[in-house]
């Protein structure tokens, strides 16, 4: 009976799998740049997720834009599985990795697939969207700000629609600029588990002028708000979704499950990344090595192997 309950918790599920799919994209027309990049942006989605439903939401004329209210209001809407949230000025650099990761989101409590963001400046911009959508070689620079690790909730993240409503959303307290998709990172990781990072994906930020910030108030506020979250998390799935007003969701139902001797290094890579054990750079290759590591995480003993 115990190792029926072992095999049923580890059970393979078919990663070929493809999810029915919407990409949540919120926006607001503050400038021309931003108008044309949403046009090259949209152009690319229609071309490599053919399937995916496409959901473009914006304010209501005379409001404020405010991403946390339009993003619950478009993954609301939204009829896939799966969702893509997205802001209207990144792709990654590789077409492919959505799809992936749209089947990744079946098993792991959710993707952000890519590592670091590569801001463009100005020129690279202009030139580089006036080309036709079914170029795949992406300018690297040169860029606003040296590359750094995107935030995990913001900028592009993959995830089951039921989860995302299971994590409580974006919070609406959050008012004018930042901290919405922090606490939203907060939010998934405690109350679903650990996301599944894509590192060596970058994702391209294409440029438009820094917008009018919050007022200092605003900011401050919104500060204090992030480090609630991460005060509650630290005390466990149970406080932080008491604050949130959300049942604690059940893990066991969408655990990353182990993948078959027969997927490749990759799909053994990440799933050590879900179970959180480091690999040693002369392990990447290896793939019976990594199927071991991972075995032995399982059942508590990953010291031996690090």
């Amino acid at each position: 009976m115990q190792a029926q309950s072992v095999l049923d918790r580890w059970r393979v599920r078919d990663i070929t799998d493809v999810p029915t799919l919407s990409v949540v994209v919120p926006w607001h027309n503050t400038h021309p740049t931003r108008a044309q990049s949403w046009h090259w942006v949209k152009r690319w989605y229609q071309k490599h997720l053919l399937t995916a439903e496409l959901i473009e939401v914006q304010p209501e004329e005379g409001e404020d834009f405010h991403k946390p209210s339009l993003v619950n209001k478009g993954v609301q809407k939204a009829s896939g599985q799966v969702v893509i949230v997205a802001d209207s000025d990144v792709v990654p650099t590789v077409p492919g990795v959505l799809h992936t990761a749209a089947r990744h989101a079946l098993y792991a409590p959710w993707v952000v697939p890519h590592g670091q963001v590569l801001r463009l400046r100005e020129e690279p911009t202009v030139d580089f969207l006036g080309k036709a959508v079914t170029t795949t070689a992406f300018p690297s620079g040169p860029l606003v700000r040296h590359p750094y690790k995107g935030v995990a909730g913001g900028g592009l993240f993959v995830i089951r629609r039921d989860l995302f409503l299971a994590a409580g959303g974006f919070d609406p307290v959050f008012t004018g600029w930042g901290g919405e998709d922090t606490a939203f990172g907060i939010a998934a990781d405690t109350l679903l588990g650990s996301h599944l990072r894509y590192l060596h994906v970058p994702l391209v930020h294409f440029y438009h002028p820094p917008g009018p910030r919050a007022l200092h108030e605003d900011y401050a506020k919104n500060a204090k708000r992030v480090e609630l979250y991460r005060t509650l998390a630290a005390y466990g799935k149970d406080a932080l979704a008491a604050q949130l007003g959300v049942p604690v969701p059940n893990q066991e139902d969408w655990k990353m499950r182990r993948p078959t001797r027969d997927d490749s290094v990759f799909e053994w890579l990440l799933y050590l990344n879900y179970l959180g054990v480091p690999v040693r750079s002369g392990m990447t290759g290896q793939k019976l090595a990594l199927i071991n590591l991972a075995v032995n995480a399982e059942y508590g003993n990953p010291k031996v192997y690090r």
